[in-house]
């Protein structure tokens, strides 16, 4: 006599997937730096057919870690990077940005489009809080899915 096949589940292997966790980050802006670099591009940049000539343009905004509260490292550094190959991306990237902890301070970097940084700069003197939405810290690290520069706390 056969024994009648019970229908199994295959098993999972592998660790399992965490949940999509988020977390919330404010900041209260204390000072600004601005920096511009016009320079020559590299062989390799030349041989992609892109200009002869680069920039960079980094607006840093320093401050104070407020929520989430009595957060571990309480000093922040948000550099924005004007990248002008921003739009000709081809792939949907992971997030916009990222996060990680250097000697007790939260460092954030985001590139943003290069046109927008006129905008950002003339306005920064007024600039009061950042807010960034991503993932949570592990291992000194996370991501960035949203930052929000705001004039006044929300």
């Amino acid at each position: 006599m056969a024994k009648a096949q019970q229908d199994k589940l295959p098993k999972k292997r592998g660790r399992p997937r965490l949940e999509r966790l988020h977390a919330r980050y404010e900041i209260q802006i204390t000072s600004w730096d601005f920096s511009w670099s016009f320079y020559l591009s590299g062989p390799t940049d030349r041989r992609q057919g892109r200009s002869h000539f680069k920039e960079r343009a980094t607006l840093t905004l320093v401050g104070h870690v407020l929520e989430p509260e009595g957060f571990k490292y309480p000093e922040a550094l948000l550099q924005l990077v004007a990248d002008p190959w921003l739009d000709s991306l081809v792939e949907q990237p992971a997030a916009i940005g990222s996060i990680h902890i250097n000697d007790r301070q939260f460092t954030g970097y985001v590139p943003i489009p290069s046109n927008q940084m006129q905008v950002l700069v003339s306005s920064a003197n007024r600039l009061l809080f950042v807010e960034l939405n991503g993932t949570p810290l592990r291992y000194r690290k996370a991501l960035i899915n949203e930052l929000h520069l705001n004039t006044a706390p929300d």
